[in-house]
């Protein structure tokens, strides 16, 4: 899961793709459902704190996704 959310990072964030609109269909929710069936969330993302309901673990892993796509247009700390 790491390895696909850092090609998506790496997508986003190339610099041949500045001016480019992007949309991400997050499809296949029945085997993301089996793969959390077999391997705990927590196993990919420890700080996950969240039920093991599918909607919800899909939510976090939506805001993960977003945030890495847009860390590069927040203003520095």
């Amino acid at each position: 899961m790491h390895e696909s959310l850092k090609l998506f990072d790496s997508i986003c964030n190339n610099k041949w793709f500045t001016d480019t609109s992007i949309i991400l269909f997050l499809n296949k929710k029945d085997i993301f459902q089996d793969k959390i069936r077999k391997s705990p969330l927590t196993i990919c993302f420890p700080e996950y704190k969240g039920t093991h309901a599918p909607t919800e673990m899909s939510a976090y892993i939506t805001l993960i996704i977003m945030a890495d796509a847009l860390q590069p247009l927040l203003p520095a700390k």
